[in-house]
């Protein structure tokens, strides 16, 4: 939760934390099931990638 409160703002954040958290998750948690990583780090890492293409769009838009 509070991931998502201070990505609010700055979504850089929220992408670089949950994609770190996944891949946090898939070498050290997951040993090895690959049904363990893709039902919960696979929805993290897309996660942290649409907070990272809303950022992009974000400062595409700025930009403009």
């Amino acid at each position: 939760m509070t991931i998502v409160l201070l990505s609010w703002r700055r979504p850089w954040i929220g992408g670089i934390v949950f994609i770190a958290v996944a891949v946090l998750y898939a070498t050290a948690l997951a040993r090895g099931r690959l049904d363990w990583i893709a039902v919960i780090a696979g929805p993290l890492f897309v996660v942290g990638l649409l907070f990272l293409w809303s950022w992009r769009q974000t400062a595409d838009v700025s930009t403009r």
